[in-house]
């Protein structure tokens, strides 16, 4: 009777999971289904409030609580990776919620989709580069290069970020290397502390293995750089 109770359970939250899912295609209406996807989403069973996020995020909520929401979600273990996903999917960027995502770099698992998050929603460099420069140091390449592309990318002009980039571009993956290069030639002139470096990576003096392959972007993140000086 026991296993057949449990079975039971397992079908009832399955087929619930089932129902969540099928209210994202309902986007034309959206005003009836985002009260039943708040309810569970704020009440709900951890399984079932990370797919009530989701589709929250599917449908394009613009509710103002979703952000309070995702604040909350953001803050713990089950349903991370569901509001990071809602965060992905959503047409308006969500700033304000940028520094809970970048505290989520620090999760292992999650590494990935947060830079990814935090990449498009951008935020404040304040809040937003220590965490960003602190992935620089990750033992996973990829992370390395994320962040380093994500520095760029959003133009964090600072000595800072200029001397972490400057670090990077002695990885030992091309990778890495790589994105540093084309970030620090995306800063322009605030970058011109790192010119020395690149100019020899560009002129192949010494070259570490990892390096070669970004000579040529060398030369153009150089370019870049001493046009606006």
């Amino acid at each position: 009777m026991e296993e057949e109770g449990a079975t039971n359970s397992g079908t009832t939250a399955d087929v619930r999971l089932l129902a969540i899912a099928s209210l994202g295609k309902f986007k034309d209406q959206r005003g009836k289904v985002e009260p039943i996807l708040f309810d569970i989403a704020e009440r709900g069973q951890a399984r079932l409030r990370a797919s009530a996020i989701r589709v929250l995020g599917e449908i394009g909520t613009r509710e103002e609580r979703f952000n309070t929401l995702l604040q909350d979600a953001l803050e713990g273990v089950l349903v991370t990776e569901a509001a990071l996903d809602a965060l992905a999917q959503m047409e308006r960027p969500l700033p304000d919620l940028s520094e809970a995502v970048a505290q989520v770099v620090r999760t292992a698992w999650l590494r990935e989709s947060a830079l990814d998050v935090l990449d498009r929603i951008g935020g404040p460099s304040e809040k937003i580069v220590p965490f960003l420069i602190e992935a620089l140091t990750d033992r996973d390449p990829g992370i390395r290069g994320q962040a380093a592309r994500a520095l760029g990318k959003r133009k964090y002009r600072t000595e800072e970020v200029v001397a972490a980039l400057s670090e990077a571009l002695s990885d030992e993956h091309y990778w890495v290397v790589d994105a540093a290069v084309e970030s620090l030639g995306e800063l322009g002139r605030a970058a011109k502390s790192a010119l020395p470096k690149l100019k020899r990576i560009a002129e192949g003096v010494r070259l570490e293995p990892a390096q070669r392959p970004s000579r040529r972007k060398a030369e153009h993140a150089i370019t870049r750089i001493e046009a606006e000086e």
